[in-house]
């Protein structure tokens, strides 16, 4: 029998690790240097999932130099110690031994710099899980569809009636969409299920066990 997806794109920040201390502790200088007031915790996790630089023109209203200058202290904080302020989910590790197992190609597809995703999924020992991490470049505005394009072209046997996205935000859904993919919207991470019914997810699920039992049927479970 063949799997639903043979082949799993997976978000980083919000679905993979809970990168919330790194990140809020990087914003928070970054805010204080553009004169924008103390952000509270709910302005924050807004920030995670969408690129920096629309993040902080769509909640903070900034735009040109101040965006630039915004992000350029979010990344001299988070370069040096906000990076690796994370941890895995729970449960996450064994999920992916079973998915290798199972035969699926996994891959990480975020909107944080590529070399930031590759130095944390390998300090948290899950980069040998992967087939592949993509991320964007250190450009300000990198949109997840166009990560996901990249993916794609590079490794050509992706069928994409048979790869699905898996992430914790709407900027998931929308940029699987845009390049002909489903997407199951994760609740544990930083989205909401009004976020993901709005952008149309194919699934939405609340854990990680409830993740597997989505990736892995009954059938496939048992024999690994």
């Amino acid at each position: 029998m063949k799997l639903p997806y043979d082949t799993l794109l997976f978000d980083l920040d919000g679905t993979i690790i809970d990168s919330a201390p790194g990140v809020f502790a990087s914003l928070r200088p970054a805010f204080a240097a553009v004169g924008l007031p103390e952000p509270s915790e709910a302005l924050l996790r807004r920030f995670i999932g969408p690129p920096l630089a629309e993040s902080f023109e769509t909640y903070c209203h900034l735009d040109g130099e101040k965006i630039s200058e915004a992000i350029r202290v979010f990344r001299s904080h988070y370069e040096v110690d906000g990076k690796l302020l994370c941890s895995a989910y729970p449960g996450l590790e064994r999920l992916f031994a079973r998915l290798k197992r199972a035969g699926k190609r996994l891959f990480v597809a975020t909107s944080k710099p590529e070399v930031f995703a590759r130095e944390i999924m390998a300090n948290l020992g899950l980069a040998s899980y992967f087939d592949g991490i993509y991320g964007a470049d250190l450009s300000e505005r990198v949109e997840k569809w166009e990560v996901l394009a990249r993916l794609i072209m590079e490794n050509t046997g992706i069928d994409r009636e048979h790869a699905v996205m898996i992430g914790d935000r709407k900027y998931d859904v929308v940029g699987a969409a845009r390049c002909g993919l489903d997407c199951i919207g994760i609740l544990y991470g930083f989205g909401d299920r009004a976020e993901f019914e709005a952008a149309g997810a194919k699934y939405i699920t609340e854990t990680v066990e409830s993740l597997e039992e989505l990736l892995l049927p009954p059938q496939w479970r048992k024999s690994i």
